[in-house]
């Protein structure tokens, strides 16, 4: 079709162009964007810091952070870090009802406000219930409810505030492994009202809760033999566990992978909010009780996980949670024996990122087509400019 001698096209087809071509390169400016600021990033030097040395592990120790403090607990003695001085000072001490305080599966946990509750935890012959709680403003203990089952090195314990009780894997290798609920309040537990978990737990347990109707759990190692990488979600509100991606923990330097002693996993969303998604995780040593020093990452909207910078130290011997977040970091303690390279008692941080969108190099991949495509479209804008010029000129 021609309209006095020159092309519709001609006419109009430039303008329809321009406006075609700033549609699409707007739509997937947009696109690009949003993709890349919605891949989890990191920062290209984060690394582990080494801090101090503090005190060894021992039998019963455990780690939690308060957001600007980081507690210890180990065999008789209790610990507080403070990251504003770099101080590390012994407050009062677990009171021992059975001529004992701390024994393997101690387990800590912060109510968000002035108590740290502890799982005591027992030796492997033990029978042992207690249950405690510290007043971090009047540096005291207290006994409160004593446990319904046998404690061991399966425990692991959070707090959860949606409705104010403390949640709790009992039990390990020797012994039946139940889930419990702990309602302060009412200084009772209830055994009934939440499933216990898929399977049998030991060496390395843990347990998170993440801000919703989600807590997450470490399984740890069962019969000192077979490597375990078992992951498992538990949903508040429908009282269902669910197996998870398995973590990476894989053999390696003489080990037959999978999660032992020190395993641990640490949320820090509550404080940022940037990092909501992601659970951080140490795998222990190795099931045949070679040493680890792996860090992880889990993503929950993925499903998956990444190994992140190794820790300066090598964790194991002894279970217990190592790792905790104050002051803008997350922190390790490594708990091993005085024998181990470098005394078996340094304190790290790992920085976390905070700031700008660091994008993986293996991340790339997912922004190159948009790329490509938006360099394409620009290109051939111009070239068809400069054709519609030309054919102007004859």
């Amino acid at each position: 079709m021609r309209e006095e001698g020159r092309t519709v096209f001609q006419r109009y087809g430039k303008m329809s162009l321009k406006a075609v071509t700033g549609m699409t390169l707007t739509v997937l400016l947009i696109g690009i964007l949003t993709l890349a600021f919605n891949i989890p990033y990191v920062k290209a030097n984060s690394s582990w810091v080494w801090v101090r040395d503090t005190v060894t592990g021992a039998y019963g120790e455990a780690v939690v952070g308060t957001g600007d403090a980081v507690y210890i607990a180990r065999g008789t003695s209790f610990y507080r870090y403070r990251p504003s001085d770099n101080s590390l000072v012994g407050l009062a001490s677990p009171p021992a009802p059975d001529g004992y305080a701390f024994k393997t599966g101690t387990a800590l946990a912060w109510d968000f406000s002035d108590y740290i509750y502890a799982l005591y935890g027992a030796a492997t012959d033990d029978s042992r219930r207690w249950f405690y709680r510290y007043s971090i403003s009047g540096d005291s203990w207290q006994a409160v409810a004593n446990t319904t089952a046998d404690q061991g090195e399966g425990d692991a314990i959070t707090w959860v505030s949606l409705d104010n009780c403390i949640y709790a894997t009992i039990g390990g290798e020797q012994r039946t492994t139940y889930f419990v609920r702990y309602d302060p309040s009412a200084n009772s537990w209830n055994d009934t009202a939440v499933a216990d978990p898929p399977a049998g737990m030991g060496d390395g347990a843990s347990l998170v809760w993440t801000g919703g109707d989600s807590l997450y759990a470490l399984r740890g190692e069962f019969d000192e033999t077979t490597a375990l990488y078992d992951f498992w979600r538990y949903n508040l509100t429908d009282n269902v566990w669910t197996a998870m991606a398995n973590i990476t923990a894989d053999p390696h330097d003489g080990g037959n992978g999978g999660v032992g002693d020190g395993g641990s996993l640490l949320y820090v969303g509550f404080w940022m909010s940037n990092h909501a998604c992601y659970i951080y995780a140490l795998s222990g040593n190795q099931v045949n009780e070679v040493p680890d020093n792996h860090f992880y990452r889990y993503t929950n909207f993925t499903n998956s996980w990444e190994r992140l910078a190794d820790l300066p130290f090598e964790v194991g011997y002894y279970v217990g949670c190592r790792l905790g977040y104050a002051d803008g970091h997350i922190y390790a303690w490594q708990g091993a024996p005085s024998t181990w390279a470098g005394g078996g008692d340094d304190l790290a941080r790992y920085v976390i990122p905070v700031g700008g969108v660091w994008v993986p190099v293996d991340k790339f991949v997912l922004l190159a087509p948009y790329i490509t495509l938006a360099l394409t479209i620009i290109l051939a804008t111009v070239a068809t400019a400069v054709f519609i010029k030309y054919k102007k000129k004859q």
